[in-house]
């Protein structure tokens, strides 16, 4: 099913043929996201019950965008995220326990191309980016201490990815996916106090669902309106 997707979606993208305009120059475009995300875990020595590790982690990441239409199927847009995150680790023996928490605001300037599939369908190719800053703040005890780490930095990253939407004729809602498939994700995190910075490129297919597909509720404002 994926192969045939990304067989679809590449040959839509190629065609040289004319395409009608399915949404029209000036309008305005605002969708939004929340994701949710979590795990926990827990391992217990067989011979002794009280020798044990916990871990935990749970992430929520609202994001915004907003956009307008400066052609016929070209949209420019701005997108605010922010990711929040929560960890947890508790092992027995040594009574060492740790609690931790991140955040990172993201501002991404973003470019979006479209190609009509008919008169509600359209795929486009979604591109971002931006500068990212991240703070995180961690508490760890154990028998013989108690310490807290704070740290903070900035990131820059790039993101370009595939995605179909269905926009609904008469209210102008939509609903969108983001298709992982042909992703392209590189980011760049220049270290403070004179520790190296590094640079990372990810490429590729995605090969877990619901990783395959993100999907995001959208509204397209005619500019008659």
């Amino acid at each position: 099913m994926k192969k045939l997707f990304l067989m679809s979606l590449l040959g839509v993208l190629s065609l040289a043929g004319k395409v009608h305009a399915q949404i029209p120059k000036g309008t305005v475009y605002v969708g939004g996201t929340v994701k949710f995300d979590g795990e926990t875990s827990r391992s217990e020595d067989k011979s002794d019950a009280d020798i044990f590790n916990k871990r935990g982690s749970h992430f929520v990441t609202p994001e915004l965008q907003l956009g307008k239409f400066i052609g016929e199927h070209t949209m420019l847009g701005i997108g605010l995220k922010h990711r929040f995150a929560m960890s947890r680790t508790n092992y027995d023996p040594g009574g060492y326990k740790s609690v931790g928490t991140s955040n990172t605001i993201s501002f991404l300037p973003f470019i979006r191309q479209y190609k009509s599939l008919g008169k509600n369908w359209s795929v486009f190719l979604h591109g971002e980016i931006g500068p990212q800053f991240q703070w995180n703040k961690s508490k760890e005890t154990n028998d013989a201490e108690t310490r807290t780490i704070k740290e903070d930095f900035w990131q820059y990253g790039l993101s370009i990815n595939p995605g179909v939407v269905y926009v609904f004729p008469k209210s102008g809602w939509a609903i969108e996916g983001y298709a992982s498939i042909l992703s392209l994700n590189a980011n760049y995190l220049p270290f403070k106090d004179k520790v190296g910075s590094y640079f990372t490129l990810n490429t590729g297919i995605s090969t877990g669902f619901p990783s395959f597909f993100t999907l995001r509720v959208a509204k397209y404002i005619s500019a008659k309106n």
